[in-house]
């Protein structure tokens, strides 16, 4: 069918900023909230109350650390 693509590694979360966040908010949930159904909206709440802008800047700013090697290796994982 002559589509065109760019492949991309299988798993790729080095390159994308948000999967940090959403780790750090599975564990946040495992280990403090411990939410049953009624707390679980309550415990997101809670963690995006205390995301800040610095936060989200730190995640992104790992990507000009990460994507350096993720190019040296051709798209394979960066290591990091």
């Amino acid at each position: 069918n002559n589509i065109n693509y760019w492949p991309t590694p299988a798993e790729s979360a080095d390159m994308n900023p948000i999967e940090n966040l959403w780790h750090e908010l599975k564990h946040f949930l495992q280990t403090l909230v411990k939410p049953s159904n009624k707390e679980l909206v309550a415990g997101i709440r809670r963690f995006w109350d205390n995301v800040t802008p610095e936060k989200c800047q730190r995640y992104i700013g790992h990507l000009k650390k990460v994507l350096p090697a993720v190019v040296a290796r051709e798209g394979g994982a960066s290591g990091f």
